[in-house]
């Protein structure tokens, strides 16, 4: 089982206490302590803890683990964690994900198999809590056709990876940058995840908990746009992904992504790529 080849991979695995949480191709651990030396894994390694940790060394570079955020190292890199940074009291996540199995969501996703992740802290995002959190809660109460279920959020929690931790993936453009301030980055996931309402400061204002004023001062600062300039960009870059899926009408684009009407799409279309909708549909049917 993937559960047990990671656990065999922990040096001195035999003494470590932990919480597991397993799939075919994902593999969760909430270890009581960190697995002190040297060590390495044949699949994606990702570390998430949500208090400080200490250093890890990947491939000879010492890192530094932040709180909040998630970690990713690659197969075969060599880990180690140092004695002398034992802390009397450890909080995180370890999570693996099966190399072949990444690769083929990777390829299917991204068009590239070869995927690899830079060895930077990530800011950890409320979407991918959420699935971490099912992901969980599945493996806690086994219903019936559990294992089904754990795949699918496996594939959930893989494919937003890709999406969100820095990596070699083509198509960094349309992923989720973001800021230093955990306020502004919930409010990203908020307008990534709602693209079908209309635009709403005040209600940014509350997931960030922020004046209107230092809000939009703060999220201009930190994505070089205003709060509705962005959401605008989210809705048309999901607005060409939709055409060119050639599935759905300008009409029904216009609809699911919580456009007052089909004037207003069409003239914001234009604005942002410089074409009518009906030019750009013309132009992906040739």
């Amino acid at each position: 089982m993937f559960e047990n080849r990671v656990v065999n991979k922990i040096k001195d695995d035999s003494h470590i206490k932990h919480d597991s949480y397993c799939s075919a191709d994902l593999a969760l651990f909430k270890p009581e302590c960190f697995a002190y030396g040297e060590t390495s894994f044949d699949c994606f390694h990702f570390v998430l803890p949500k208090k400080d940790v200490p250093p890890i060394s990947v491939d000879q570079k010492e890192k530094i683990l932040y709180k909040a955020h998630i970690f990713s190292t690659n197969p075969d890199q060599v880990l180690e964690v140092s004695q002398q940074h034992n802390l009397e009291e450890i909080d995180y996540l370890a999570m693996f994900i099966e190399k072949k199995k990444l690769q083929e969501l990777s390829k299917d996703a991204f068009n590239r198999s070869k995927v690899s992740f830079d060895n930077v802290n990530n800011y950890l995002s409320s979407i991918l809590i959420h699935y971490i959190n099912l992901f969980i809660d599945e493996c806690k109460t086994r219903q019936s056709g559990y294992q089904f279920v754990l795949d699918s959020i496996a594939i959930q929690i893989s494919i937003n990876v890709l999406r969100e931790l820095k990596n070699n993936l083509p198509n960094q453009n349309q992923k989720r940058h973001y800021s230093s301030r955990i306020d502004i980055n919930r409010a990203i996931d908020f307008l990534w995840e709602n693209t079908a309402t209309d635009f709403s400061l005040e209600t940014l204002c509350k997931v960030s908990n922020l004046s209107p004023y230092y809000f939009s001062r703060l999220f201009k600062d930190s994505t070089g746009k205003t709060p509705y300039e962005y959401y605008m960009d989210l809705k048309i870059n999901k607005a060409v992904d939709l055409f060119k899926s050639k599935k759905y009408s300008i009409t029904e684009v216009s609809y699911m992504l919580g456009f007052s009407n089909h004037s207003h799409f069409t003239s914001v279309f234009k604005r942002k790529t410089g074409i009518t909708p009906s030019a750009f549909i013309k132009s992906i049917s040739l």
